[in-house]
C-alpha cells in the first residue's frame, strides 16, 4: 500500500522484494538494487533522489514542484529553494554527490557552508565532506582576541652566549 522508488534502469522490470520488519530490499538476480526503510502507513512514498537523476537531467525544471524534492531532508529542500530554484540544472550537481556520500554528510556540509557564509556549491560541499574531523572546528575571530606579549629580557639570552676566549 506504499510506494518505493527503484533505480531508473529497473522502472519497467519486475524485481524481487524481500520484506523485513524494518526495511524492504529490491533484488534482481540475487543482487540488491535498492533498499528502503519500510513505511508503516498507507499510500506513503519512499523516494531516493539518485534513482531519478537521469530523468531529472533531461527535465531539471520538474524538480521544483516534485514530490521527490519535498520528500527529502529539509536541509536539501531549503538549499534548493534558497540557492538553486532558478538554476535547477546546477542543483543536479549537488544531487550527484548522493552517489558518493550519504544525505546526512551532504546536509552537514550544507550547514557548515551556511555557518561560514560560503556558497554551497558542489565543490565546496565536497570539500567539507572530505575535510578531516580534526579540522572541522568552529571558526573564531582572531582580531577580537587581545594578547599581550611582554618585551623579551635579553639579559637572559646574553648569559647563555659566550664570546670567543674572552
Amino acid at each position: 500500500n506504499n510506494f518505493y522508488s527503484v533505480p531508473e534502469t529497473y522502472s519497467s522490470k519486475s524485481v524481487l522484494l524481500k520484506i523485513y520488519a524494518d526495511r524492504i530490499e529490491m533484488l534482481e538476480n540475487d543482487e540488491i538494487i535498492a533498499t528502503h526503510i519500510r513505511l508503516s502507513g498507507i499510500e506513503q512514498y519512499s523516494l531516493q533522489l539518485f534513482h531519478y537523476l537521469k530523468v531529472l537531467k533531461k527535465k531539471p525544471g520538474s524538480l521544483r514542484n516534485s514530490r521527490l524534492l519535498r520528500s527529502q531532508d529539509q536541509v536539501l529542500q531549503d538549499l534548493f529553494d534558497q540557492h538553486y530554484a532558478d538554476r535547477p540544472k546546477d542543483f543536479l550537481q549537488v544531487l550527484d554527490l548522493l552517489k558518493e556520500f550519504s544525505s546526512e554528510k551532504i546536509c552537514n556540509a550544507i550547514q557548515i557552508c551556511k555557518k561560514r557564509e560560503l556558497p554551497p556549491t558542489p565543490d565546496m560541499l565536497k570539500l567539507f565532506i572530505s575535510e578531516p574531523d580534526s579540522r572541522k572546528g568552529e571558526l573564531f575571530e582572531l582580531n577580537s582576541i587581545q594578547i599581550s606579549i611582554p618585551d623579551p629580557d635579553l639579559r637572559i639570552f646574553d648569559k647563555g652566549i659566550t664570546f670567543g676566549d674572552t
